[in-house]
């Protein structure tokens, strides 16, 4: 049985509801997130987390609201990375890297 499009999208907004909404902080670990919303435009750098085994780089990748590429970059152990949030960024992905801090 197919459920009706308007209860699922009831659901998905009830269930939207109870969830915290984000908020910027002063670091930002792996995981995906919309710019401006929740990840400022600005520059950010991190290294790679040495404590993560699953991951031996870190890596980011920048995206336009659309979900089209805009750039990219990963570096191995002990190097750290820079990236540049501009206003043309909607999306910002990340992993295997310490939470990213905003310098400027």
């Amino acid at each position: 049985m197919r459920t009706p499009a308007p209860m699922v999208t009831s659901l998905l907004i009830a269930a939207c509801a109870t969830c915290p909404s984000a908020a910027a902080d002063a670091t930002y670990g792996p995981g995906t997130y919309a710019v401006p919303e929740q990840l400022p435009h600005g520059i950010y750098t991190a290294r790679t987390d040495v404590r993560d085994p699953g991951a031996p780089e870190c890596t980011f990748s920048t995206w336009t609201s659309d979900w089209k590429p805009i750039t990219g970059d990963s570096v191995g152990p002990s190097q750290s990375i820079t990236a540049d949030i501009t206003p043309t960024v909607g999306h910002f992905i990340t992993h295997g890297c310490t939470p990213w801090v905003k310098v400027q």
